[in-house]
C-alpha cells in the first residue's frame, strides 16, 4: 500500500514538473505583457474630454468648490452623513 502511495505521489510530481519546465519555457523573462497583446484603447475609449466643454467646465468647477469647503463645517457635515462614515449607515 506504501509502495503505491509512494508511485502515485512520484507520478504526479513528474507531471506537475514537466508541466512548469514548459511553462516556463514558453514564458519569456519580462512580466510585462508586450504591447503587441495589449488592447488598443483608441477602439473602446471615448475621446477625452473637451476642455471648453458646458460638461467639463461644469465638472470642473463642482470640483474646485468642493476642495473649498472640505476644510469647513459644512464640509465636516458632508463627512460625516456619507457613506465612508460607518455610524451613518446604522
Amino acid at each position: 500500500m506504501k509502495l503505491r502511495k509512494l508511485w502515485l505521489l512520484t507520478a504526479v510530481l513528474t507531471l506537475l514538473g514537466v508541466q512548469d519546465a514548459v511553462a516556463q519555457h514558453i514564458v519569456s523573462d519580462s512580466i510585462y505583457t508586450p504591447p503587441t497583446l495589449l488592447p488598443k484603447g483608441s477602439v473602446f475609449l471615448p475621446a477625452p474630454p473637451d476642455s471648453v466643454s458646458p460638461e467639463f467646465v461644469d465638472d470642473m468647477l463642482q470640483w474646485q468648490w468642493g476642495k473649498s469647503v472640505r476644510a469647513t463645517e459644512r464640509g465636516a457635515q458632508a463627512y460625516r452623513e456619507s457613506y465612508k462614515f460607518a455610524p451613518s449607515m446604522f
